[in-house]
């Protein structure tokens, strides 16, 4: 690799940076600030990146921006939920976005002798439901046929939908309701109510809710059902007697239940209401006014104070701003400093103003360090942290995340005495912050201050507060770890042992292969029998509404509905589990069987034949030998969930997630001709760029890993992190090391869980004759 090819890639890649989604939170260290030269760490040449100084016409390569994946933290799934109707509810939209399509000029088609297909599986797993990926997401058009409905009950359907799309719910209620087959008035009336710009009234929510609770996302039915009362249509006591079954999920629904107590002179049970609901309700400045009016009797300054506090912690500024009216002068000063540190560059002039008496506010000074971390001063944010009372106004959640990041930030520098000093006053005892934390910890005290003892009392505490079968393999491994440190074989495996009952896990496979065990097995929770699954698809009416939707062609509406027929949070049976996901499979969205099957991974139940999917994936693309189909597959996974049609918040789009401007770019370098379009409409298209892509990073790093995470991050910053920490492939770091230094916690997660799919792809393979794979995944 010559030096002007460097200069050359390093120049696209430094003009990428203005639009990768990681680049606003880089340590100035971490960007690029000379040029490096890949060679000194290549295996092999980059046949991508070589050709691009052939190119006579700079083009900017734009790096493939981050996408939304699962996080390795514990989650409450019902303060999730709630937190879903919240954002949902204030989306405010009356009309679904369409896709954005850019029009090109009709290019050639991909020659089958450029992409050699494979010769291995043809069909998804399992090999009763066998897929043409061809008719895969996005919908087509084409002729609806139904074999579901009678002829004239589809014909008004279509009509009906029709309306749907167009959000014209009274036209498509009015003529559900002739359609014999009522399975097709409930839909749409679920659809009408999830809504929120829907027009629906409170009784319409209220008639529903009493007669379907067992419909999807019901609880933003309720949600949103509490924020449509009104008290002209509705007496204080229906009102009551409503929520005497649906307790209130919202602070705006405690207002109105404290409301209709009011109304009906029962004013202790109002009082008790107003002082919980008011703090966090999300309240339109116009009903902030109301409340305050008819509740003038319960609220202090010090309750306009704790919302404008929460608001602040929560940097929602509507909110926060509208509060401000209500405080006296000397609080209004303190929250506009507040409001300034998180909407704009220097709040210097406004903290300036606040009272002496105010200046230490723990919020404050939280706000002021989370400032300056953003701006990646490190320093100065660390200097506030020391500064910071143990008080316990201050959210030590909200501040636990800014210890996190400068400790990170500290271990980058080799500091790591000072980061765990920085972690370890973090003042929690619970949760997914907690555990983080002191998993950092004793990964500090285990990999680089030799304080073993220390270390493994760190990991026993995280195994403690975790649940999920992603955090309790890693717990294990490392406890295990630490234990073979101290030469306590037995109890590290134990612990290896117990690590490796997460087999879908990259810690439990790690932990398996610690074990000195031959065969590798993952528990499969899959069960599926076929007259039980034509039943369920006939009889029940949610099952029956997924197929008729596909009919239809409109199979993007069916996501709830599968997720809830399939969701584990709900008690279901492994059958009814597998049937779920073999019905989103069977309508061709693979995603949603995967989502499907990624909820109930939660609960340690594996469904492999609707969590990992089979297509075809090219061999060899002009000339280029691609990876095996287990690495393309799992990349795939992690990418889009097998979602054609996928496109990220920044623009990567398809099965592989490729940014348009590297698509252009690899179309040059393959000959293939360019088309935007196809990246989300042909699946050989983008799997022949992606593939061609991914195997050609590896050729460069010489290292699946390193690959995955140059694919995720841009290869660029790989040679940052090899310099500033070591070179994994010549033994100076080890690798599991070396992919936990990564300082983007999207890229550690992303490359553990496409290594760990290669593992389980590769096991499906060949169930009987398994072995793990893990070790040559990260140390071939």
């Amino acid at each position: 690799m010559n030096f002007k090819f460097v200069v050359i890639i390093n120049l696209f890649l430094l003009i990428s940076l203005t639009f990768s989604a990681h680049a606003k939170n880089i340590p100035p260290k971490l960007k690029p600030d000379k040029f490096i030269d890949s060679s000194a760490h290549s295996s092999k040449p980059s046949k991508f990146l070589d050709n691009l100084t052939k190119n006579k016409k700079k083009e900017q390569t734009i790096l493939k921006p981050k996408n939304e994946v699962v996080v390795e933290e514990e989650k409450n799934p019902k303060k999730e939920e709630i937190k879903k109707e919240v954002s949902e509810v204030k989306e405010n939209k009356t009309t679904e976005k369409k896709q954005e399509v850019i029009k090109t000029k009709e290019t050639k088609e991909v020659k089958k002798k450029d992409v050699e297909k494979t010769e291995g599986p043809k069909e998804i797993i399992p090999k009763i439901k066998p897929h043409d990926f061809k008719s895969f997401t996005p919908e087509h058009k084409g002729p609806l046929e139904t074999k579901t409905l009678g002829e004239k009950d589809f014909e008004i359907t279509k009509v009906v939908f029709d309306y749907v799309d167009k959000k014209q719910w009274r036209f498509a209620l009015s003529d559900a309701q002739k359609i014999q087959d009522k399975t097709i008035y409930t839909l749409v009336n679920w659809m009408y109510l999830i809504e929120p710009q829907s027009g629906a009234s409170f009784n319409e929510y209220q008639t529903f809710i009493k007669n379907h609770k067992d419909w999807p996302r019901i609880n933003r039915i309720k949600y949103l059902a509490e924020h449509k009362i009104n008290f002209d249509n509705n007496t204080p006591s229906s009102i009551i007697e409503y929520f005497s079954t649906n307790p209130p999920l919202s602070g705006f629904g405690r207002l109105r239940l404290a409301e209709a107590f009011l109304e009906n002179n029962q004013t202790e049970k109002a009082k008790n209401l107003v002082k919980d609901g008011f703090k966090d309700a999300e309240l339109s400045k116009q009903d902030l006014k109301y409340f305050s009016k008819i509740f003038k009797k319960f609220l202090t300054h010090q309750d306009y104070v704790l919302r404008a506090d929460y608001f602040a912690y929560e940097a929602k500024y509507k909110d926060l701003r509208d509060t401000i009216e209500y405080l006296n002068p000397d609080y209004q000063k303190l929250y506009n400093a507040r409001a300034a540190l998180f909407t704009k560059k220097s709040a210097d002039s406004l903290i300036a103003q606040i009272p002496q008496n105010l200046k230490e506010d723990p919020g404050l000074i939280y706000d002021r360090i989370k400032w300056r971390r953003k701006k990646s001063r490190f320093a100065e944010a660390l200097t506030l942290m020391n500064q910071s009372a143990s008080d316990s106004l201050m959210r030590n959640q909200y501040l636990a995340k800014e210890r996190l990041s400068v400790a990170r930030d500290k271990i980058s520098d080799k500091e790591y005495k000072m980061a765990y000093d920085i972690l370890k006053d973090h003042r929690l005892n619970e949760g997914a912050d907690y555990a983080e934390i002191e998993w950092h910890l004793g990964w500090i005290a285990l990999s680089f201050t030799n304080q073993t003892e220390i270390a493994l009392n760190h990991f026993l505490k995280m195994n403690a507060a975790v649940s999920y079968p992603i955090s309790k393999a890693r717990a294990a491994y490392w406890i295990g770890r630490t234990y073979k440190k101290l030469g306590q074989t037995s109890q590290a495996n134990t612990w290896f042992k117990t690590g490796s009952q997460y087999g879908t896990t990259f810690y439990g496979q790690l932990s398996h292969k610690e074990l000195d065990e031959k065969r590798f097995s993952i528990n499969n929770n899959f069960k599926f029998n076929e007259e039980k699954y034509e039943e369920f698809k006939k009889n029940n009416p949610q099952a029956k509404s997924v197929i008729i939707l596909k009919e239809l062609n409109r199979s993007r509406y069916t996501k709830d509905i599968l997720r809830h027929l399939g969701d584990a949070e709900q008690n279901r049976t492994s059958e009814e589990i597998s049937m779920a996901g073999m019905l989103a499979q069977e309508i061709e969205r693979l995603d949603f069987a995967i989502q499907i099957a990624k909820n109930a991974s939660y609960k340690n139940l594996n469904f492999l034949e609707i969590s990992y999917p089979k297509i075809e994936v090219p061999k060899q693309v002009k000339g280029q030998k691609i990876l095996d189909s287990s690495v393309i597959l799992a990349l795939i996974r992690q990418e889009s969930e097998f979602d054609l049609s996928a496109n990220s918040k920044v623009g990567a789009k398809g099965l592989m997630q490729i940014m348009p401007a590297t698509a252009r770019l690899l179309s040059k370098v393959t000959n293939i001709d360019f088309s935007r379009e196809k990246l989300t409409r042909d699946k050989d298209y983008n799997l022949a760029l992606g593939s061609y892509y991914i195997s050609d990073l590896d050729d460069l790093f010489g290292s699946h890993y390193l690959a995955f995470a140059a694919y995720n991050a841009g290869p660029h910053r790989v040679e940052k992190w090899i310099k500033a920490y070591g070179d994994p492939r010549r033994k100076q770091i080890d690798a599991i090391d070396f992919i936990e230094l990564i300082p983007f916690q999207e890229t550690r997660n992303y490359v553990q869980r496409v290594s760990e799919n290669i593992n389980v792809y590769e096991y499906l393979n060949d169930p009987n004759n398994a072995t793990n794979k893990i070790e040559k995944i990260l140390y071939r």
